[in-house]
C-alpha cells in the first residue's frame, strides 16, 4: 500500500476515490468482471490509506486517540514525531513574549473601529 506523505497527496487521493466510485457504480459502463474487480481493490486500498493519514492527523491533534486506535487495531502514523511538527526552543523568550503583549492592544483597536464603523453603516439606510 502506497503511504499518503502530505496533504496534497491526500487530496488528491480523496478525488480519485469519488472518481473510481462513479465509474464503479456505472452500470453502464463497458468495465469487464476483471477490472472492475482490479479497480475495487485499487479502491479498498486508496481508502485503507485515507483512513490512515486522517486517523495519523487525528493523533497530532487529539494524542488520547493513540491508545483508542491502538485498542481497536486500527493503523496510524505517529506524525508527531516528525520534525515538522517539533519546534526548537526559542533563545529569545523575553523578546518574544514583550513583542506578543505589544500587538494584542492593536488587534483590540481594530476590533473596537471595525465595531463602531459597522455601527454606522447598519443604521446608514434609517437616515436616508
Amino acid at each position: 500500500m502506497k503511504l499518503i506523505q502530505d496533504e496534497a497527496q491526500y487530496e488528491r487521493a480523496r478525488g480519485a476515490l469519488i472518481t473510481m466510485a462513479a465509474e464503479l457504480d456505472d452500470p453502464l459502463s463497458s468495465m469487464t468482471d476483471q477490472e472492475r474487480e482490479k479497480k475495487n481493490l485499487i479502491y479498498d486500498r486508496t481508502a485503507e490509506s485515507v483512513r490512515e493519514y486522517r486517523r495519523s492527523e487525528m493523533v497530532v491533534v487529539y494524542p488520547g486517540l493513540k491508545q483508542v486506535y491502538e485498542q481497536l487495531g486500527y493503523p496510524y502514523r505517529d506524525f508527531s514525531l516528525t520534525p515538522e511538527v517539533i519546534s526548537a526552543p526559542s533563545d529569545n523568550r523575553e523578546a518574544d513574549s514583550k513583542a506578543d503583549t505589544k500587538k494584542a492592544p492593536e488587534r483590540a483597536t481594530e476590533s473596537q473601529q471595525t465595531k463602531k464603523s459597522a455601527e454606522v453603516n447598519l443604521s446608514a439606510w434609517l437616515e436616508d
